[in-house]
């Protein structure tokens, strides 16, 4: 099976969208990091943003894109150092059970 140019386009469109719901509802709805409603977990809107400021930036255009994915990616990692950072500090207490508490 192989796809044109517009089928393929259209399913990266939709798995993206797909993606940043599961983000949102992630990080917002289920908390990735700590308990429900923690500060910590704004921090993965901040890809959202990035996603759409280098779509933006790049005009849907494939090299650019390629960037974008990659700056978002490594966005996500710098979170989760962050994050560990943090949680090693002190200043995030995680307990038994995925339950934790953020300390601003």
């Amino acid at each position: 099976m192989t796809l044109d140019r517009s089928h393929a386009v259209g399913l990266a469109w939709a798995g993206t969208v797909v993606a940043a719901l599961l983000l949102v509802w992630l990080s917002l709805g289920v908390s990735i990091i700590g308990a429900d409603g923690d500060a910590a977990n704004t921090l993965y809107l901040a890809v959202i943003g990035a996603g759409v400021l280098g779509t933006l930036i790049a005009r849907g255009r494939p090299r650019g894109m390629a960037w974008t994915a990659g700056g978002m990616a490594l966005l996500v990692a710098g979170i989760g150092l962050v994050v560990f950072s943090a949680v090693r500090r002190g200043r995030i207490a995680v307990v038994p059970g995925g339950r934790g508490r953020c300390e601003p």
